[in-house]
């Protein structure tokens, strides 16, 4: 607390109450607003890139970015024993229905990385090297999950594990060929290219880092914001929310259209996209992983792993017949 104490003299502030909410974020409270302390990871490599996004909101007017305090000689953080802290508005969050929240993190995240977009030069040549070792990758083990359905097909008693695989592995099949068909687009989509798009990202764009109120939303916590492709933020933001949350997923596939009107993308980064949520790696490995680790942990992952890969399924079904026939190529 005392930490925290010196760092609020840098903003002129005399605090009536401090309440310690993590190890790293404090509330604070004086005669007239409530703040957010924020014990940050930044370093002096990524401080930069941290202060970058804050000129940009302010140059762009990026309302998904909350705002932070400016320090009595003006600047956007305070060091203190080789830490950096900054300050914010502390935002209570409001209930929103799990509609309004989809729909207001599409059109913020649209608008972010439409308002940042910037032209780049391609290597194709390399990304379809890429592209191509990553498919004979999961081609790989796609064939020794088929040997291991086969084996435990042939148990005339399944363990709960086991009947899992078997059990969904025809959906696995289905997944793994509109993998492979989109990488097979993907790598004719790339052929010739010679430019794309880069944007700022949000770096770990997942729900603890949004908040809602009535009137406006924000993305909270940059330190780990980048300039990169837009794609990283959305399947990041995808994956986490089929992995971990019950937001109705058909409300994050029907809603995509939101993003698409902020942001529109060209064809190979809808391909991306679809390619980098069908990412089926992690369960390939936990059906390869030792039998030392606990059979009922090993199921509750196997499910949910599975479950992100029926939602990525159905987002990439969904993608193709609504946008990318007629997505125009640039």
């Amino acid at each position: 607390m005392d930490d925290v104490r010196e760092v609020l003299k840098s903003y002129a502030i005399d605090p009536a109450y401090i309440e310690q909410i993590t190890d790293r974020l404090f509330k604070v409270k004086d005669k007239e607003r409530t703040y957010a302390v924020k014990r940050s990871q930044l370093t002096r490599q990524t401080v930069a890139m941290w202060e970058h996004v804050y000129h940009e909101a302010n140059d762009k007017k990026i309302a998904a970015v909350l705002p932070v305090y400016l320090t009595k000689a003006g600047f956007l953080y305070i060091t203190m024993r080789h830490t950096v802290y900054y300050l914010t508005p502390w935002i209570d969050e409001e209930t929103l229905a799990s509609n309004q929240q989809i729909e207001r993190t599409y059109q913020l995240l649209g608008k972010l990385h439409y308002k940042t977009k910037q032209k780049t030069d391609m290597n194709t040549a390399v990304s379809i090297k890429q592209f191509k070792s990553y498919q004979n990758d999961v081609r790989m083990y796609f064939s020794r999950m088929k040997a291991y359905v086969e084996t435990y097909e042939k148990n005339h008693y399944m363990s709960p594990f086991e009947l899992q695989v078997c059990t969904q592995f025809h959906k696995i099949a289905m997944i793994w060929n509109e993998l492979d068909d989109n990488i097979e687009r993907l790598i004719v989509e790339l052929t010739d290219k010679t430019s794309g798009h880069i944007s700022l990202c949000h770096g770990q764009l997942i729900r603890p880092h949004i908040v809602h109120k009535q009137n406006t939303s924000h993305f909270i916590n940059w330190e780990k914001a980048y300039i990169g492709h837009a794609i990283d933020d959305l399947s990041r933001l995808l994956n986490h929310a089929a992995l971990f949350y019950s937001n109705p997923k058909d409300q994050w596939i029907n809603q995509f259209s939101i993003y698409i009107q902020e942001n529109k993308l060209a064809k190979y980064e809808l391909l991306l996209l679809m390619i980098y949520l069908l990412d089926p790696m992690d369960y390939f490995l936990l059906i390869e992983q030792s039998g030392d680790t606990a059979m009922i942990d090993r199921i509750g992952r196997l499910e949910q792993h599975y479950r992100r890969l029926d939602f990525a399924w159905h987002m990439s079904r969904e993608i193709k017949a609504s946008f990318l026939t007629d997505t125009p190529n640039h």
